[in-house]
């Protein structure tokens, strides 16, 4: 599931990338520019001949909108999301949907992710220069507060990874409506975890780039509870998060506590796992 906006070049350089590993996936592409030039529909459609491509054309989507929208188009039995800049390793992902194919009791499944410095990527004669980008983590526990407790001191973004495609649309559906692009992200992180376990499959499964053209999540609390409507956001994301835990039998009482608690953590934890962080982290590495 890949939502865009305003980066053909980019979108058609990931499209090329399935293109020259010949995958067999559907790609589900919503795309909010607002015009596209001749060469791009023209390599589109050529790449839709090659690929199997479902393309739509939604200029007044949101990026929660586009996910969201692309969700209800799904009709395989898994899907993952990804950027319009990012590659996943295509034998991960068969990897992971083969593994909840067999495991009813997880929800979502990823492997090995690294993210990398995009300029270093494309040139031949650079050191690639890159980081890990999640570690390997897994949540296993059958407590959900446990695997809760896991995933706020190991903040890991899920989203990523290989979910039932109905399950997946199930966690997002609030997310899709939140004024806030970092709220809907983490929401739909931890109602994942609410929900079932996640799975760490030790398989090449995500390369995440860092470039000038990136999406970024915005630094500080301050902007990202203001300029990201984080704050607006915050009864919906507490209201679905509690409705979440009592679904899975806690109290209604304790549901409440625990989502501020989890809330809390998050919001004091902000600067130290901001994607700036991740960037900083970048070693060089001579292939």
């Amino acid at each position: 599931l890949i939502p865009t906006l305003s980066r053909q070049e980019i979108l058609l350089e990931t499209l090329n990338f399935y293109y020259r590993n010949r995958v067999k996936f559907v790609f589900n592409i919503c795309d909010s520019t607002k015009k596209h030039g001749k060469s791009f529909l023209e390599r589109m459609n050529y790449l839709s001949n090659e690929l199997n491509i479902n393309y739509y054309h939604k200029i007044n989507f949101s990026d929660r909108e586009a996910i969201f929208f692309l969700m209800g188009k799904t009709e395989t039995p898994f899907a993952a999301f990804s950027g319009d800049d990012d590659f996943f390793v295509p034998s991960g992902l068969i990897k992971c949907a083969d593994f909840l194919k067999k495991n009813n009791d997880f929800r979502v499944a990823y492997g090995k992710a690294i993210i990398v410095d995009g300029k270093s990527l494309k040139d031949k004669n650079s050191k690639i220069s890159a980081s890990n980008y999640w570690g390997n983590i897994s949540f296993e526990e059958k407590n959900v507060v446990n695997r809760l407790d896991k995933l706020s001191s190991n903040y890991l973004v899920n989203l990523f990874g290989v979910h039932r495609a109905k399950e997946l649309k199930n966690d997002y559906k609030v997310s899709s409506n939140l004024p806030s692009r970092t709220a809907a992200e983490i929401l739909t992180n931890y109602l994942t975890i609410v929900r079932g376990k996640g799975k760490f499959l030790n398989y090449p499964y995500l390369i995440r780039q860092v470039h000038p053209a990136r999406y970024l999540m915005h630094t500080t609390l301050e902007s990202t509870l203001v300029d990201d409507n984080l704050a607006e956001a915050i009864p919906d994301f507490i209201d679905a998060f509690s409705k979440a835990l009592f679904n899975q039998g806690i109290k209604k009482k304790d549901a409440l506590l625990l989502s501020k608690k989890y809330l809390k953590k998050i919001l004091s934890d902000y600067k130290s796992s901001s994607y700036l962080n991740l960037r900083k982290k970048l070693k060089v590495f001579d292939i």
